[in-house]
């Protein structure tokens, strides 16, 4: 190709010196964006893997800088059943019996081949994620795709929502690395002297404080309304465990039954995915502390019940006449919401807060009459809340929240 040096990153960064990979990382962003073509080795660098092979690639922290920095990303593959051809830039040998052995293709084309399209059934190459298996297999492994699609292709809020989203279903070894790996998409970089291999939220912090002072909106709010909140930064959710399944990395959750879920099978199905959260609260900052502070509309709330699983499009499109409205929040928790406290029989200073509206990043796809957001916070101490759970709301709410609910400012973290 007539370039003149290659970088390796475990060849070319100095892996037993402390100080070098320090230095490195922060260069990390600036090594794939400057470079000429990316070529990205799913199987890593021991063996050229084929297309129907899964790897965990998708997983892994660093992958998703070199899928999205460089201006040109091709994926580098083994032999595959040529009968299966998509179109576009590719490069390939022919034997001399007339088979193919396609080395190389671009990453956007192999990624857009390997989504699922409802209602088609043709083959699609594995080696980003394989879509077989169960229903919530197949959902997983879209999500993952979609999320990483937007990465690489929005621009603006929708694009940094959906790094974070696509982050979230990533794991490293060091779990600081989980920030250090996505700082230079935000265009920040952290001193990584300044932080021990386990201060994932402390850098997590750092880089949202930086993104907020640049004028940007919290765009972390919209990875996903279906994930716990963190016990110490509620406005973030909860950093995910680590599970090994057929010797591949899934990230996800312990649940309190003991059932362990993906962290793609507990948003809405790849509805999360494709979606992006505008109207967001401004401004906004985060202190020192890792509260958030914001202002927006909000009403009194009052904990009813656990309730059912909630489905998107059909729950909390309507809203009572008289006495308090019944919200259904994302984890199953039915919440009674009322512009008059007096209405509402639990008088702890809970709050419905409204967050913002989701839409499709395709102008023309259908958004439904359930865009509105909105986040259940809890005052844990004078001045502190905590975020409980996400509602989505129906369009119908969107006049009630202009005319009745109140302007309030929230320090949103912790409570631990």
């Amino acid at each position: 190709m007539g370039y003149q040096y290659l970088w390796i990153d475990r060849l070319c960064i100095i892996q037993d010196d402390r100080h070098d990979k320090k230095l490195q990382i922060r260069n990390m962003h600036a090594v794939y964006k400057h470079c000429a073509i990316c070529f990205v080795l799913p199987g890593g660098i021991q063996r050229i893997v084929g297309l129907n092979e899964e790897t965990g690639w998708i997983t892994r922290a660093w992958t998703l800088q070199e899928a999205i920095a460089p201006a040109r990303t091709y994926v580098v593959y083994d032999r595959w059943d040529s009968r299966y051809r998509w179109s576009g830039e590719t490069a390939q040998e022919v034997f001399p019996d007339g088979s193919f052995r396609y080395s190389m293709a671009p990453l956007a084309d192999i990624l857009a081949s390997s989504i699922p399209l409802k209602g088609y059934s043709g083959y699609r190459p594995a080696i980003i994620r394989s879509t077989e298996g169960d229903l919530e297999a197949s959902a997983s492994a879209r999500v993952q795709l979609v999320a990483l699609w937007g990465a690489m292709k929005l621009k603006g809020a929708a694009k940094e929502q959906a790094i974070w989203r696509s982050a979230l279903m990533r794991t490293s070894s060091r779990p600081v690395d989980m920030v250090y790996s996505i700082m230079g998409l935000f265009d920040v970089t952290l001193d990584t002297h300044a932080y021990g291999e386990d201060d994932r939220l402390l850098a997590s912090r750092a880089v949202a404080q930086a993104t907020l002072q640049k004028g940007c909106a919290p765009n972390w709010l919209g990875t996903s309304f279906f994930l716990p909140p963190s016990r110490k930064l509620s406005a973030f959710p909860r950093v995910p465990e680590t599970s090994v399944v057929n010797d591949l990395v899934q990230i996800g959750y312990t649940l309190p039954d003991g059932r362990w879920r993906e962290v793609a099978a507990m948003m809405n199905n790849f509805g999360d995915a494709q979606w992006w959260l505008v109207e967001m609260p401004s401004p906004t900052t985060i202190d020192d502390a890792g509260f958030l502070h914001f202002s927006s509309y909000a009403i009194s709330a009052a904990f009813v019940c656990g309730g059912r699983e909630f489905t998107p499009d059909f729950d909390n499109l309507h809203v009572a006449d008289d006495g308090p409205s019944y919200v259904l929040a994302t984890d199953g928790t039915i919440w009674a919401i009322s512009d008059s406290p007096a209405d509402l029989l639990d008088q702890r200073s809970t709050f419905m807060v409204f967050i913002g509206r989701q839409y499709p990043w395709d102008e023309s796809a259908w958004a439904g009459d359930c865009t509105v957001r909105a986040v259940i916070v809890e005052e844990h101490s004078v001045g502190k809340c905590q975020i409980l759970g996400w509602c989505w709301l129906g369009d119908v709410f969107m006049e009630w929240i202009k005319a009745s609910w109140r302007a309030q400012s929230f320090r949103i973290g912790g409570p631990e």
